[in-house]
């Protein structure tokens, strides 16, 4: 709250907002998405959704993209949670950064992830109406040894 309050400060003070921009609005507007964005009880249901689409998904499931399993409880204590507000805890896949992985592969591989990511996009935006809305390259890991994707971060998914 009070990083927004100082940002919206600082913008009305340095005049960088164009005129006509409700600032007010616009500051609201993103408190409303962090807060979102920080509740990983609701990332965690996001990314459970996703990895269902995923995995029931042939050509994605023939093109190794995965989505990790999230732990809400243990097994041994059905009581204890181990995914909160607070903690997103989920299952470990090993990879790189996809822009890393994918540099040193041929020409061929990274076609292949870039159809498959272009799939994936088609899908979540017409078929799931469900979209991963924070595209980055760390929210893609890439495996250079199985070759397998792994999809990241789901807090913003719409």
């Amino acid at each position: 709250e009070s990083d927004l309050r100082n940002l919206s400060m600082l913008i009305r003070m340095t005049g960088l907002a164009p005129k006509g921009l409700f600032l007010d609005n616009v500051i609201r507007v993103g408190r409303d998405e962090l807060l979102v964005e920080c509740d990983y009880e609701h990332e965690a249901q996001n990314q459970l959704r996703m990895k269902q689409l995923v995995d029931t998904d042939p050509i994605l499931t023939k093109e190794n993209f995965v989505v990790p399993d999230v732990f809400l409880k243990t097994s041994s204590d059905p009581q204890t949670e181990l995914t909160t507000k607070q903690i997103l805890v989920m299952e470990y896949h090993k990879g790189g950064t996809i822009n890393t992985g994918l540099s040193i592969q041929s020409q061929e591989e990274r076609d292949r992830v870039g159809n498959a990511i272009f799939y994936l996009t088609m899908q979540e935006l017409f078929v799931w109406n469900f979209m991963q809305t924070d595209p980055n390259w760390g929210n893609f890991l890439y495996d250079v040894e199985t070759k397998q994707t792994t999809l990241l971060d789901f807090g913003a998914t719409r």
